[in-house]
């Protein structure tokens, strides 16, 4: 286990410093007026939150065939949860920036997600 969440927090760091490098291409460029400070905080939290979930569906899949559904099913409601419960206390405490906050959401959900379902399928 230890072997396969090294390579997947390994792809986790070089896709983090691709999207800081458009990122920072970008909002120096032709989206400055759309960034906001949050977006270095969204990304710690997308990793830190990716590399959690993965340890733990690692983990679940080495344990007992008949608990993994189960556990993989309450690991990924947890991280939904903490993905509103992101969404929903950002939105109530800045209201002027929740549109490119939101658009910044979803499009690193949709890269971490991917990412994460890809080494899943990889990793059995």
């Amino acid at each position: 286990m230890p072997k396969k969440f090294t390579r997947f927090f390994l792809g986790l760091v070089i896709i983090t410093a691709v999207i800081v490098a458009l990122a920072y291409w970008l909002f120096t460029g032709a989206l400055a007026q759309y960034y906001i400070p949050v977006y270095p905080w969204l990304l710690a939290f997308y990793v830190m939150v990716s590399a959690a979930v993965h340890f733990f569906h690692l983990k679940a899949k080495d344990a007992d065939s008949k608990k993994y559904p189960r556990y993989s099913i309450a690991v990924n409601g947890g991280k939904i949860f903490l993905y509103m419960l992101f969404i929903v206390v950002y939105i109530f405490l800045e209201r002027a920036t929740a549109v490119p906050f939101l658009f910044g959401f979803f499009i690193l959900y949709m890269i971490y997600s991917g990412y994460e379902t890809v080494m899943l399928y990889k990793s059995k």
